[in-house]
């Protein structure tokens, strides 16, 4: 919306700069045709418009005017002659320009070219090569159209620029004297339209490369300079800083042209594919979409000389793959559809910007761009390969849910890609210079891990003893990277349930417990109060408990309320207990309350008797009590933080959906404290 409100400005804002030259001008042709360089990089349809608009003014159509016949040879005067054939030449470009008729721009060049041997004159050299680049771009002949368009920036605009600065130092810039030295400012921006946007609707995508010297100038203090003249929003600023920024970004290939041009395009046909997608869903026209989206992309590949370029297709090509996926899983469509991009080409590109970092990593293309531009196009690309790898599994994972019969195939397919990744991780996240390692990196091999468990034991129908064990493993491993999951620690417990081993579950679990308690980066995270500090803490206080630890692993959070109606009953056992003791103590009382001499014989000792089995009952019921005493204190103490952990669910969404959550910063702290460890 806000790109066709900023079109729709520059279009009116031209609109009145048309009008306002027409005034300037005779009030016929001549006059408009001379300022035909405020008004000449208008939109198709306005200046159609404009060429009505002034037909019906003059009372003679702009064809009729150039097509009306003319005998120079009776002309004396020479500036007439030139004259003459500039505006004829001029007005067949503008009908070419406004109704796309090449017939009419041939008519403009080889009018125009009859003033070759007279270029002396900079208006006659400017419409001289603005009209053959035009040409040679209607004919797609890029490295002619990039020879007119410098011999128009160098033999006309550089020329152009002392006497203008002049002109407009003394204020004289808008004399009726100052002649064409005061179009400067047009020039300028019918330049940057005619290569930022012409050519690209021309579909000229390939050999632009020497005019990007040239766009780099129009961006230093030409266009969008003189808002007196031409207003900034009737500008091309807006599009020359998008273009010059990913000329200058780390989404470049060495500062091509060609390159830009074709990424920004792939990136726009990429755009349709994903609005088509949440119109349509996975239909025939989305489908269709996504593979022209996949072909744009391999076309600008091929247009990549250098890692940088190649590394920004990728990191873009495998945004669709994920996103497709996505999509597939989301609306229960297993479309078929070939993409020329994959996760081993991507990893195999990061490999060659990561082993080039400590030899000379401007020879990848990012010298004009920097190291800065170097690192972030690695955390990108990673980023991206680890958001692909996690759709891609998450579907197979699904398929593996929803269809039995495939299950195993789906399941296989989901380790394969967690497999992947985390060997990817373990790679390259080794905290010797992690500049190129995102921080969400850390989260995502959280999920690989776990995925790797859940693959085996949730997934697959028929687990080995040897996957049970390394599903096993996987989940320490996840905890290990972000024990604040409540979730794995249950799937830890219930792998270990499936082995017969869930008397380990404290000896295996610990490790991961300790390490959040005992971690330097979590106690000076909650002391600064940083995000997410009160959920850390409640999951730190109850880690740090051995019973509590016991219930992440055993209970289910269905359970809260049963097991506090169960501690309900044992405090009424327990005050059951405690009114029994009591009976028994006052019998006791009693019994041991009658003098000897009153028991003789038989009496006496049936008195002992009954005394020592009250005694017996005091002692049966003084145990229970103490074992209700330690299980009411147990339960009473850690059922509340096992109630405040499952409060506290939600942080892995949390961090799945954002990429830079702050908790990914103090997953990678903890992470690496265990190699100082």
């Amino acid at each position: 919306m806000t790109t066709r409100i900023a079109a729709l400005v520059a279009t009116l804002c031209l609109t009145l700069l048309a009008a306002e030259a027409f005034a300037k001008g005779k009030g016929d042709w001549r006059g408009y045709l001379d300022y035909a360089y405020v008004y000449s990089s208008a939109d198709a349809s306005q200046l159609a418009k404009r060429l009505d608009s002034y037909a019906a003014k003059t009372g003679q159509d702009l064809e009729s005017y150039v097509g009306q016949k003319w005998n120079p040879k009776k002309e004396n005067d020479v500036q007439v002659i030139e004259a003459t054939y500039r505006r004829k030449a001029i007005g067949y470009l503008l009908l070419y320009l406004a109704r796309g008729e090449p017939r009419n721009l041939d008519r403009a060049a080889s009018t125009i070219q009859k003033l070759s041997n007279r270029l002396g004159r900079y208006e006659n050299r400017y419409w001289f090569h603005y009209i053959r680049a035009h040409q040679h771009l209607e004919r797609r002949h890029q490295h002619d159209f990039v020879g007119e368009v410098l011999d128009l920036w160098f033999n006309v605009i550089v020329p152009l620029e002392t006497p203008y600065e002049t002109l407009q130092t003394l204020s004289l810039d808008d004399s009726p004297n100052s002649g064409f030295a005061a179009a400067l400012p047009y020039l300028y921006e019918n330049v940057s339209r005619m290569v930022l946007l012409r050519t690209q609707a021309k579909n000229m995508d390939d050999g632009l490369d020497p005019l990007g010297a040239m766009l780099r100038l129009l961006g230093d203090g030409r266009i969008g300079a003189y808002p007196e003249v031409i207003p900034v929003k009737a500008s091309s600023r807006a599009y020359l800083d998008r273009i010059l920024h990913r000329l200058e970004g780390p989404e470049s290939d060495a500062g091509s042209l060609t390159f830009t041009f074709a990424l920004l395009k792939a990136g726009r046909v990429h755009e349709k594919a994903r609005r088509s997608i949440a119109q349509h869903g996975l239909e025939e026209e989305s489908m269709a979409a996504i593979d022209a989206a996949s072909r744009a992309y391999q076309l600008t590949y091929e247009r990549a000389d250098t890692e940088q370029g190649r590394c920004a297709v990728y990191t873009r090509a495998l945004r669709q793959i994920g996103e497709l996926y996505a999509a597939k899983q989301r609306l229960g469509v297993d479309a078929e559809v070939t993409i020329p991009f994959d996760l081993d080409g991507a990893i195999e590109t990061y490999e060659k910007l990561h082993n080039t970092k400590k030899k000379r990593w401007e020879i990848l293309g990012y010298a004009r761009n920097g190291r800065k531009a170097y690192f972030e196009a690695m955390r990108g690309l990673w980023e991206e390969i680890q958001e692909a790898t996690l759709n891609v599994a998450d579907y197979h994972l699904t398929q593996a849910e929803a269809d039995e019969y495939y299950a195993e195939e789906h399941a296989r397919k989901a380790l394969a890609l967690y497999n992947r990744y985390l060997g990817f991780f373990n790679a390259y996240a080794d905290g010797t210079d992690g500049k190129g390692v995102p921080d969400s990196a850390y989260f995502a091999a959280h999920e690989a891990a776990k995925g790797v468990g859940d693959a085996f034991l949730v997934y697959a129908p028929y687990p080995t003893t040897e996957e049970i064990d390394l599903a096993t493993r996987r989940y320490q491993s996840a905890l290990r990277i972000f024990p604040f999951d409540r979730t794995v620690w249950a799937s830890l417990a219930s792998a270990l349930e499936r082995q017969g081993r869930e008397g380990e579950f404290t000896d295996l679990a610990r490790p991961a417990a300790d390490s959040v308690v005992r971690s330097s980066a979590v106690a000076s995270w909650v002391k600064k109060r940083r995000p997410e500090a009160a959920r850390i803490e409640k999951l730190r206080r109850s880690l740090g408990d051995s019973q509590a630890l016991m219930y992440l692993g055993f209970a289910e959070a269905g359970d809260v309320d049963n097991l506090e109606g169960r501690l309900a009953q044992l405090r009424r056992q327990k005050a059951e207990v405690a009114k029994s003791l009591k009976e028994l103590r006052a019998r006791k009382a009693r019994v041991g309350s009658v003098p000897a001499s009153q028991t003789v014989g038989v009496g006496s000792v049936l008195d002992s008797l009954q005394s020592d089995a009250i005694d017996r009952e005091i002692a049966g019921l003084s145990a229970a009590s103490k074992r209700l005493d330690k299980q009411i204190n147990a339960r009473s103490r850690t059922l509340p933080m096992y109630r405040e952990v499952i409060a506290t669910d939600g942080m892995s969404d949390d961090l799945r959906s954002r990429r830079d959550h702050p908790v990914h910063k103090l997953l990678r702290a903890m992470y690496h404290e265990h190699d100082v460890e």
